[in-house]
């Protein structure tokens, strides 16, 4: 990964740990359990590369090739498929289909943010 990338991830757990000033209350105001979008080239570096101080639950995948699958220790499953959504703070880390995943968690009227690498 090039530098660009590993000063944004750094910022992303930097916020969270509020070392920017944010406390983690802003970035998660309610403390729900974490799952993450996207089973991708981003999340896999997220994982192995950057001390979360959160537990992450799964991972959402739209592909139904990587559902039912293990991706970096956490299963993969897709939207559908995990219940009680609205119990999650999601984190999107796909840039490619953004305008589709906030629109399926706003209909949801499921928090999340997303991370831009």
């Amino acid at each position: 990964m090039g530098a660009d990338l590993r000063v944004a991830m750094r910022n992303f757990v930097l916020a969270h740990e509020g070392g920017m000033g944010m406390p983690g209350r802003i970035f998660n105001p309610n403390n729900k359990p974490v799952v993450l979008w996207g089973a991708g080239m981003k999340t896999r570096w997220l994982l192995q590369n950057c001390h979360l101080d959160f537990p992450v639950e799964c991972i959402i995948d739209s592909d139904p090739e990587k559902s039912q699958t293990v991706f970096c220790g956490l299963d993969v499953v897709l939207p559908g498929e995990i219940e009680q959504l609205q119990r999650y703070f999601v984190i999107v880390i796909p840039q490619n289909c953004q305008e589709e995943i906030f629109s399926f968690l706003s209909q949801k009227k499921i928090c999340s943010i997303r991370l831009i690498i």
